[in-house]
Formats: structure tokens, sequence, C-alpha cells
């Protein structure tokens, strides 16, 4: 979880209650390798921040073509952010690569 933090204050610094807010409701989720955060079709409801692994997002078009669209690698958040936002069905999945853990 400490790297989580890391990353935030990349950004902003956190008063200790916001701190203390977030490992309230932060929790550590494993992915092994094929798992999925989220599969195309789904609508995104969370943000994963990668602590240890690798996370593909890609889109498979309807000839069966594979599009990879980024890696998410240790310190990124992963998220199907368009999906996330608008509550639509996601156009991407994002599958774990290698065993993988995340906040």
């Amino acid at each position: 979880m400490e790297d989580f933090f890391r990353k935030i204050a990349e950004y902003t610094s956190l008063s200790k209650e916001s701190e203390s807010a977030w490992v309230k409701i932060l929790r550590s989720r494993r992915f092994a390798k094929g798992d999925f955060q989220i599969r195309q079709g789904e609508i995104a409801r969370t943000v994963a921040f990668v602590s240890k692994g690798l996370l593909s997002q890609y889109a498979v078009a309807d000839d069966g073509n594979t599009f990879i669209k980024r890696f998410f690698s240790e310190g990124y958040f992963a998220a199907s952010t368009t999906s996330l936002l608008s509550k639509s069905p996601s156009i991407t999945s994002i599958e774990a690569i290698e065993n993988t853990v995340a906040w």
C-alpha cells in the first residue's frame, strides 16, 4: 500500500485524515495470469493501482484480431476510463499477463 501513497504524493499531499480514509477503503486484489479486471462489453466500476505485475488492455475485433491499447505496469493506475466515466460498456478488456497484485 505504501507504493500507492508514494504515487499519490507525486501529485498532491494528503492529510493524515485523508490517508486514513483511503486505508479504510483500499483492498488488495490479486489477479492470476489470465484473470480479468474487466472484460470487453462489461461496464467498468473500478480502478486498480498495479503494485506488482503487469496488465494488458486490448480489444478483439470482429475478425478475431487483437489490438493492444496499452500495458499497465507496476506503479500505474489501470482502468477502462471511458467506460468508467460514461457508465457504458467497455470496448476493451484488461487482463493480467502475469500474476498481479493491485490496490
